[in-house]
């Protein structure tokens, strides 16, 4: 079913008789209902089924311009948007504190002066349509007038509604009154100046809300008092007269949605008698604001030809169906095409479609019903399935509660003979420069009715041929077509076979493909270059990189050379046959620090360039944490983070993944000189535990005051070079003991560290619960000084009890200010066991003295690193004062070198051997052994006796 604008033919291009028979047609197949000329934007509307549609016969000349005038007929299609009756239905549905000149209400007079502003909350009225939904407009003082547009009334005796919620929110009194609300005939939306049924408002000096109505400037009131900040229903009649005056009527409601105009009673005001500015056009609603007109807040508005429709008791469904037809084209006989019809809901209410149906099996429609609501739409696919060659036709019928129901859009579709390739891609593989590969391929008709006919082949790469050039497929046959490839060069070749032929695609294409070879060998490296990244000068670390030969002659690989002594190579001489591959072992050992870098060139009987590979490394010498986060302008931000250099530390962890969020780790580490917070983005490569002794290499960053160290990273991944344990169950750092005032007047000297902080009571914040994060505020006995107590989700303090107070609190202490800028407060003390907290009753007010941070026991750790060259460095840990000799020793008990022998205290130490001996002269490389004698000062124990084994390679 279509709803067309009215058009006029010029007849004269029609005999009498031939004009008769098509509007018979016309006025024959539309139902009484559709027959109804109504106005549409200037236009009249009418419905026609128009495959009903008797064309009379014409001659050539008839009908070539008779088929044009359809298509205009056709292109002049009119998508009706809402139901006959309702004109306009706005619920104010848009964001509170919006100007609605921006939201389809066009300004015509005082443009941009106070624009009428969307309230917060909508008015609502029981029974009425328009209740409750969305929000409102306020009508305030003095300002800009908008305008909406609906589809133009202007018969004589058409009637128009309107209703709306009204409420007077002014407060004042004696308020002369004017028009906030009319009707009338716009020439465009900014020039709206033609108006009628004007309602009015004002109020007394009694502060009761009057009602008035007009079709002129002077307004007719009513003698009922109605109440401000009171919503109420507005009903108005506006019946349109050509011949004489137009007639005006006005209900306020207060409660109850009248059914009819019977039922609403005698109506607060009629108006019949003005003249001069009466409407016989009516085509748009606004709404005004002037001076005079108390406040009032406007919702819920909706015009249409009916009371019921205006006021909500009868709503109808509309069916809108596009596309009004579909054409699935031309297609092979047991192939499947799809595609879609949208029903659009245009009405007020509900849409229930019963059935869909298909007057022809090859044509399936789905679903079979459906539901759409108002201003909604639902697709439905169909699907057409030739089975055998020839045209194909189906009225596809919706059945509904719409207005229009039965709707049919018609499907069509043709099904002609097929041509089909095997394969559709041809590829050759490789092929010897300047010989000829035939191969072939096959082409089939898969019409069981009409021959299949090849007109010519063509090819877009002249060096792939077909033969032969044209043929004929005979009905439900095949047929071979050979095809040739001849590379006059090496490298890949494509190309495309398009074959002209009388089936409905009329042509189709077949890609082909091949590569031309020489005999000659080919040099392939993988990668293309290796970085070693960073080490420790005299360690070493070994990768590999692949040779490949890609092409079709052996490679021979005579010599292979590296530009820095910093790198070497396993072999420098191979023979590859074609197509295979050797990996060539590449060892990074640099002597010295620094970026190292190493240019690896093969002498190889290929032609062209040299084949290369490029090497990187960098070597680091590690440094204490205390260098590491070092400031040397005192501002509390790390010199290191400033100018970005790579460092290597060595340190115990203290708090393994303290900070871990999602593949975020922070953990911290510590030497005798101080600690800091590993942190990455990525897990690290390992498992790791509290008394892992490891070595870092990366930079420092300053992240919201808190110092990082970042380790090195290749593509996210931290490898075992730069995050390296070096020992497990080495002695962690004694916590340093201190008060909270003294922490605090100290932070920054702590960051980083083990810290216990003595005798702290609650201040604020509230335990973590399980699996959280918690921030709980810690203070001492004088109140006098505050810390920050956080608890990470990754440890078992959340979800456990709070304890007692006082408290001891073990913990390393971290930094996270609210500003990039702020490096020196913000600190915090992070807990990482309930062990960590400690009640200790009867402490209240004790200040204990300091403790130094002590090796528990008597250790000799492995060297680092080792194998070592030139130089490696030995660390130990003394618990007391001790006699402390360390010597380096031959494989054959010599004494080699002798690196401390004096008494020390209680600390730990670590001690550097060049790989000199006694005389100052360099030793050769090998296996050396060190050994610690620690003989305590105090008392009459044994001595601490420790030997360990150390390899030297230059």
């Amino acid at each position: 079913m279509l709803t067309l604008r009215r058009f006029t033919l010029r007849l004269r291009t029609l005999t009498n008789a031939q004009a008769g028979s098509l509007f018979a047609s016309i006025h024959q197949n539309c139902t009484s209902r559709q027959r109804v000329v109504r106005p549409y934007n200037g236009f009249d509307v009418i419905r026609v089924p128009i495959h009903k549609l008797q064309i009379p016969k014409l001659n050539t000349s008839q009908g070539g311009i008779i088929m044009r005038y359809l298509v205009t007929f056709l292109m002049l299609v009119c998508i009706s948007t809402l139901s006959s009756a309702q004109l306009l239905v706005d619920n104010f549905q848009y964001p509170a504190g919006a100007l609605i000149d921006t939201l389809g209400w066009s300004p015509h007079s005082g443009t941009g002066n106070q624009p009428d502003t969307v309230s917060n909350g909508g008015l609502t009225y029981t029974g009425y349509a328009g209740s409750g939904i969305g929000n409102a407009v306020n009508v305030f003082g003095t300002g800009e007038d908008v305008n909406k547009g609906f589809a133009q009334q202007s018969s004589d005796g058409s009637t128009i509604y309107l209703s709306a919620l009204i409420s007077v929110v002014d407060t004042g009194s004696n308020i002369s009154g004017g028009y906030f609300l009319h009707m009338g005939d716009r020439a465009s939306p900014t020039s709206f100046f033609s108006f009628c049924a004007r309602v009015f408002a004002k109020v007394d000096a009694s502060g009761n809300v009057v009602f008035g109505l007009s079709n002129t400037s002077t307004a007719t009131y009513g003698s009922t008092n109605f109440a401000k900040n009171t919503t109420y229903l507005l009903i108005v009649k506006y019946t349109i007269n050509t011949a004489g005056n137009d007639t005006t009527k006005l209900w306020v409601v207060s409660s109850g949605v009248p059914v009819d105009e019977a039922t609403a009673g005698t109506p607060e005001v009629t108006v019949d008698s003005q003249t001069g500015t009466s409407s016989d056009v009516v085509n748009a609603v606004g709404i005004r604001q002037t001076s005079g007109i108390p406040d009032v807040v406007l919702d819920g508005l909706r015009i249409a030809t009916t009371w019921q429709n205006s006021v909500g008791g009868v709503d109808v469904p509309s069916a809108l169906i596009a596309p009004s037809s579909i054409d699935f084209g031309t297609m092979k006989p047991g192939m499947s095409a799809n595609d879609t019809l949208t029903v659009t809901n245009t009405g007020y209410a509900t849409l229930n479609i019963s059935a869909v149906s298909s007057s022809n099996t090859l044509f399936v429609v789905s679903p079979s019903t459906g539901t759409v609501g108002s201003m909604d739409s639902m697709k439905f696919a169909v699907t057409y399935s030739p089975t055998t060659t020839g045209q194909d036709t189906s009225a596809i019928v919706f059945t509904s509660d719409a207005a229009s129901s039965p709707d049919t859009v018609w499907a069509t579709g043709a099904a002609e003979v097929g041509f089909e390739a095997s394969p559709t891609l041809l590829d050759f593989g490789n092929v010897w420069k300047d010989s000829t590969m035939v191969d072939s391929l096959t082409v089939s008709n898969s019409s069981t009715t009409a021959r299949l006919v090849i007109d010519s082949v063509t090819s877009s790469n002249s060096l792939f041929t077909v033969t032969p050039g044209t043929d004929t497929v005979e009905v439900s046959s095949s047929l071979k077509f050979a095809v040739s490839f001849m590379p006059t060069a090496k490298g890949a070749q494509t190309g495309y076979l398009v074959f002209y032929h009388n089936g409905p695609s009329h042509q189709d294409t077949v890609m082909v493909k091949g590569t031309g070879i020489v005999m000659q060998p080919e040099f392939s490296s993988s990668p293309a270059s290796l970085n070693f990244s960073a080490i420790m000068p005299g360690q070493s670390v070994k990768d590999s990189i692949t040779v490949t030969n890609t092409g079709y002659a052996s490679l021979s690989i005579t010599n292979a050379t590296i530009s820095d002594a910093s790198f070497s190579i396993s072999t420098t001489t191979a023979s590859i046959d074609s197509q295979a591959s050797k990996k060539f072992g590449i060892t990074f050992a640099p002597t010295s620090a620094g970026n190292k870098y190493g240019l690896l060139v093969f002498t190889d009987n290929t032609t062209g360039t040299k084949d290369t590979v490029w090497l990187q490394g960098l070597a680091v010498t590690p440094v204490s944490i205390a260098e590491a986060r070092k400031n040397v302008d005192t501002a509390f931000i790390a010199s290191h983070s400033i100018t970005k250099d790579t460092l290597a530390i060595f340190g115990v962890v203290t708090t393994p993944n303290l900070q871990s969020v999602g593949s975020q780790t922070a953990i911290f580490i510590q030497d005798t000189s101080a600690g800091i917070e590993v942190f990455n983005y990525i897990l690290p490569p390992m498992t790791l535990a509290i008394g892992d002794s490891v070595f870092v290499t990366g930079t420092v960053l300053q992240y919201h005051g808190l110092v990082e160290f970042r380790p090195l990273n290749i593509s996210d991944v931290v490898d075992t070079v730069h995050f390296n344990i070096v020992k497990h169950n080495a002695a962690v750092p004694a916590a340093k003991h201190l008060t909270l005032h003294q922490l605090v007047m100290n932070a920054e000297m702590y960051e980083g560290s083990l810290v216990e902080v003595d005798t702290l009571y609650h201040a604020s914040g509230t335990w973590p619960g399980p699996l959280s994060n918690g921030y709980v505020y810690l203070t001492n006995a004088s109140k006098q000084d505050t810390i920050q107590m956080f608890t990470s989700s990754s440890t078992n303090i959340a979800g456990s009890t709070e304890p007692l107070y006082p408290i001891n609190v073990t913990g390393v202490i971290a930094q996270y200010s609210s500003s990039s800028t702020v490096y020196n407060n913000g600190y915090e003390i992070q807990p990482f066991d309930t062990l960590n907290i400690v009640h200790t009753p009867g402490t209240a007010g004790v200040d204990q003295t300091d403790v130094a941070v002590l090796p528990k026991i008597y250790e000799l750790y492995n060297n680092y690193p080792n194998p070592f060259n030139p130089s490696t460095t030995i660390m130990y840990g003394l618990p007391q004062q001790s006699r402390v000799s360390v010597k380096i020793y031959s494989v054959l008990g010599q004494e080699v070198r002798t690196l401390v022998d004096k008494t020390q205290g209680a600390a730990y130490y670590h001690v550097t051997w060049d790989g000199k001996s006694n005389s100052g002269l360099q030793v050769s490389s090998g296996v050396y052994f060190f050994r610690i004698i620690a003989q305590p000062i105090a008392g009459s124990g044994q001595p601490f006796t420790q030997v360990r084994k150390m390899l030297l390679m230059k």
